[in-house]
């Protein structure tokens, strides 16, 4: 794998100390701006909707973020030797830096590549992830112009989510199970995560492509997913967090009909910002105090007799913790104290993991943004 250039984003936008200057207004090959955004010459530096376009290192640099907030819908494109633009869809705004992650030095472009989705409202706590994930081509959408987030994230939608942010192949012509037809949309994507160990079928035979992902599948699912790519997400917790993956068969029962904002937990998940995507407070994750699994809170000092306290269990905040299947407990656990599962609030504000309730397309949007925030 390559390294992640940061770039100032007001200097790639303003086109400061670039040979020739900005190139300014909608990329190429790209959505074209929202309304509002100015495609000519003269948007200021920092302007969110304006492009440009400069050459950059691959280089493994870090810069501390300033703070600003970036339009969730900005994303880097990559401009190839004949002008044409790809979306880098893990390209991610902190404060006022860009992280891109490139295989070697190349020109690059930002630019805003928001969809329009009629039914998400604009104050909705899943906008800015509806957003963060249309910009990069991660969600196609249900239909003209509809996100969809009320609906249930079915298998074959999050293994082709998984597989975009990959860039994996998406063109398999069979998947080897008998319920994914040979060019169906979703077969290389199937095809795809079943090879990478992402994710297998709920049979020998049959891996229900169309059938809703539960919490707590998802949470295994992105646990492997990390693995997959080798991050340091998945050292804390060890093989432990690992589920079987004909355990996944079982079906998740309920439409989910809460939001993953997390509110009125017991604390906040260790080391994880305020997330702008749920629009809550914070990731609302059971009070545990430090991050990644097995960390004892509060070592003893001063005496080698002293044992270290207890680790804090992050599940013991959640109400209906004990409803999380045995395989899943793992993998449940790993998702909260990385802050990916926040709970759902339910009555009377007592917080909920939900782990058999199905995923909506909403809380998928947000969960897949937190897990790209701890990712890079």
């Amino acid at each position: 794998g390559g390294l992640t250039a940061i770039v100032p984003i007001p200097a790639l936008l303003s086109g400061a100390g670039m040979t020739g200057g900005a190139e300014v207004g909608t990329a190429s090959g790209t959505d074209a701006a929202s309304a509002g955004s100015a495609a000519g010459s003269g948007n200021g530096a920092g302007t969110e909707t304006a492009v440009a376009s400069s050459t950059v290192a691959a280089a493994g640099s870090t810069g501390a973020a300033s703070g600003a907030v970036v339009d969730p819908g900005l994303v880097a494109f990559l401009v190839g030797s004949d002008g044409e633009t790809t979306v880098i869809r893990k390209s991610l705004a902190k404060g006022s830096l860009m992280y891109i992650p490139l295989a070697g030095s190349a020109e690059v472009k930002l630019a805003d590549n928001s969809k329009v989705f009629t039914d998400v409202a604009a104050g909705a706590w899943y906008a800015g992830a509806a957003r963060f994930a249309g910009a990069r081509e991660l969600f196609a959408g249900v239909g003209p112009d509809q996100f969809g987030p009320t609906q249930s994230l079915s298998r074959a939608m999050l293994v082709t989510v998984l597989r975009r942010l990959e860039n994996g192949d998406g063109n398999g012509a069979g998947a080897g199970f008998a319920d994914v037809a040979p060019g169906a949309w979703y077969t290389g994507s199937v095809a795809w995560a079943n090879a990478a160990g992402i994710i297998g079928g709920v049979s020998d035979t049959d891996f229900a492509p169309t059938r809703a992902i539960t919490r707590e599948e998802l949470a295994s699912t992105l646990y492997r997913y990390a693995r997959y790519l080798g991050s340091d997400l998945v050292g804390a917790t060890g093989s432990g967090a690992e589920a079987a993956t004909g355990a996944e068969a079982a079906t998740g029962a309920g439409v989910a009909t809460g939001s993953e904002t997390g509110g009125g937990a017991a604390g906040a998940s260790a080391g994880s910002a305020t997330n702008p995507a749920a629009g809550s407070g914070t990731n609302a994750a059971t009070g545990t105090a430090a991050s990644g699994a097995g960390s004892s809170a509060g070592a003893a000092t001063g005496s080698a007799a002293n044992s270290p306290a207890p680790a804090a269990d992050p599940l013991a905040g959640f109400a209906d913790r004990a409803d999380v299947s045995a395989w899943a407990t793992e993998v449940i656990r790993w998702a909260v104290e990385t802050g990916l599962l926040a709970g759902r609030a339910g009555k009377d504000g007592v917080v909920l993991l939900a782990p058999k309730s199905e995923v909506t397309r909403a809380e998928a949007a947000v969960i897949l943004r937190r897990l790209l925030e701890r990712l890079i």
